[in-house]
């Protein structure tokens, strides 16, 4: 069953004891937390872009896609989270890869790269982009 307690404390458990907690997150293999996490990571950026296209802003650097610079945002906003979700498979993927699969699972590489990738992405990115 879902908890925000345990959510919590393995948010706050990666920055502050992240061996005991990712041991814990390992041993526990749910991917529920990491899901929420992950998905509230994406979710978080794509308000944050849909305030700044709402507001009128545009980039400040020159940008390399396709998209005309005043609709830049909300074609970010719209795309963000599924790439966000994408990048956690991708990433979980080539780590259990490389770690030439010798302990746990493909779900347990999930479970705790959810965390080790979205902790510090928030508080790295998100949240001086949003202050």
């Amino acid at each position: 069953m879902f908890s925000l307690r345990k959510l919590w404390s393995y948010s706050r458990g990666t920055i502050v004891h992240p061996t005991k907690t990712f041991e814990e997150i390992a041993t526990e293999g749910s991917l529920v937390y990491s899901a929420v996490l992950m998905v509230a990571f994406g979710v978080m950026y794509s308000i944050d872009a849909l305030i700044a296209y709402l507001q009128g802003h545009q980039p400040s650097l020159p940008i390399l896609i396709a998209v005309r610079p005043e609709k830049f945002y909300l074609v970010e906003a719209i795309y963000l989270t599924p790439f966000t979700l994408q990048f956690w498979l991708l990433f979980s993927a080539l780590c259990h890869l490389f770690s030439g699969r010798k302990r746990g699972s493909f779900d347990t590489a999930l479970a705790v790269l959810g965390f080790s990738n979205a902790i510090p992405n928030i508080v790295a990115f998100w949240l001086p982009d949003f202050i």
